[in-house]
């Protein structure tokens, strides 16, 4: 562009010398826009600062967790669909195993990264599924779940969910451990701990009984089955 203007300028004043032209204001040079003033970045705003800060507690896409190797998304697509399969309550097995691992997975997550924004969610799902399971342990984890989630994670939408289950009332039901019929001479029963009512948090629980079994008689020993006769 330089090399231009110079070439238009010496032949502008060549022609004027020869009285050909006569243009003062051909060589003008052109002038040149004010520099823009440098950017500078606005100041990030209190709610931004927030999801910054929780940006840096997630936990990376790519990682997985448990002795399944499982990602965030995978154990909430397991308490997703295990809750679907459940229906209104279980004792499935197969959910029971499902659900388990799901849960193991989700218990080294949040080892691990204990403040993760993604927590909440998944907390809450797993509170689903664990009351459909009528067992005691997965309905006492339902529980601690609820808890959980109204004081760690109060502030969120599923910690606020959580608060309005408990003052609508929970009701842990689970089955009776299983008992064996009376035949006469009754074996002392095994003390079996089981979930107990938390009225100070609106926490019921439906003890569901279940039919008696008859004992096995032992089986011989094999020494008296192989003693020569007389």
């Amino acid at each position: 562009m330089c090399a231009l203007r110079v070439f238009v300028c010496t032949l502008a004043f060549v022609m004027e010398i020869g009285g050909v032209l006569s243009a003062p204001g051909v060589c003008a040079l052109t002038p040149q826009p004010a520099p823009k003033p440098a950017h500078t970045a606005r100041p990030l705003t209190k709610a931004e600062r927030a999801k910054l800060e929780a940006f840096k507690k997630s936990a990376p896409a790519d990682e997985y967790f448990g002795k399944m190797k499982m990602s965030y998304l995978g154990i909430n697509n397991t308490f997703r669909d295990q809750a679907i399969r459940a229906g209104d309550h279980t004792t499935d097995s197969s959910v029971i195993d499902r659900v388990h691992w799901a849960e193991d997975a989700l218990n080294d997550w949040r080892r691990k990264y204990a403040h993760d924004p993604q927590l909440p969610r998944s907390l809450y799902l797993a509170f689903l599924v664990d009351s459909k399971i009528w067992v005691a342990d997965f309905q006492q984890r339902a529980a601690g779940y609820l808890l959980e989630l109204r004081q760690k994670f109060g502030n969120t939408y599923f910690g606020k969910q959580a608060r309005a289950d408990l003052q609508r009332g929970m009701t842990m039901h689970f089955y009776a451990p299983a008992q064996p019929c009376k035949t006469g001479i009754e074996p002392t029963p095994q003390p079996v701990a089981v979930p107990t009512a938390d009225p100070k948090n609106n926490i019921k629980v439906d003890v569901i009984p279940v039919p008696c079994y008859t004992p096995q008689p032992p089986s011989p020993s094999p020494a008296a089955s192989t003693s020569t006769k007389p």
